[in-house]
């Protein structure tokens, strides 16, 4: 059985990792979707998708916020397949933040 976990990226191609099947081998040695490729920075493991993005969709709740102290505006987005977090400074910088599940194999050991 696999277990699914979370992955996240700056600025990533969704498409991408739809077309590899949100396959956690294949978008962590994916080099070309973006200078900062998926990675993973959560630790916990999923027993399906469905636990996994509604793991996502508790910590990342959809909506907007800001203005903040520095004139950030953030913009939550729960898309069927993933969430995205952008975050912009209007008129200095703007980027998003990609957050999947990814089917992974388990961890044996």
């Amino acid at each position: 059985m696999l277990d699914w976990i979370i992955l996240e990226c700056l600025n990533c191609d969704v498409d991408r990792a739809r077309e590899t099947g949100w396959q956690s081998q294949a978008a962590l040695t994916e080099t070309a979707a973006s200078v900062f490729g998926w990675r993973q920075e959560d630790p916990r493991r999923f027993g399906s998708r469905r636990e996994c993005l509604r793991a996502i969709r508790r910590a990342h709740r959809e909506g907007e916020s800001g203005p903040d102290a520095y004139g950030q505006l953030t913009t939550v987005t729960h898309y069927p397949d993933y969430v995205e977090q952008f975050e912009a400074i209007p008129g200095a910088m703007n980027g998003a933040v990609n957050y999947g599940c990814f089917s992974a194999a388990p961890v044996t050991g």
